[in-house]
């Protein structure tokens, strides 16, 4: 017989929404116009449910744009940013329940186009 925790907590009938964001979020400047974004692998566990991770930046006079990685990968380029330009990036977990917690927001100036 099944009681009703184990019912409740059961993986099939609910499958958890990551409880934690991406970890150990790095960025390396590659040219004054493209980032890579990287973090730590998600754990196995959670890749069932989740379908990707949504990386967002924004500079802070312009809109907030995302681009939407397999959840597979532990990393990304940023690009089309301008020069000298002060960017916020964070992830975000996409899951078949949704979207989990937020990344620390990360602060990141691009060079000027002579400083690489």
């Amino acid at each position: 017989m099944i009681s009703v925790s184990q019912l409740i907590n059961s993986p099939l009938l609910s499958p958890p929404v990551p409880g934690k964001p991406p970890e150990n979020m790095n960025v390396t400047i590659i040219n004054p116009t493209i980032l890579l974004l990287s973090w730590s692998p998600v754990e196995t566990h959670q890749i069932v449910n989740m379908w990707g991770l949504k990386v967002y930046y924004q500079a802070n006079d312009n809109k907030t744009r995302s681009i939407l990685v397999d959840k597979y990968r532990a990393e990304v380029n940023i690009s089309q940013l301008r020069p000298n330009t002060t960017y916020i990036i964070w992830a975000v977990p996409v899951t078949s329940k949704g979207f989990g917690f937020s990344s620390q927001p990360l602060n990141v100036t691009t060079p000027y186009r002579g400083d690489v």
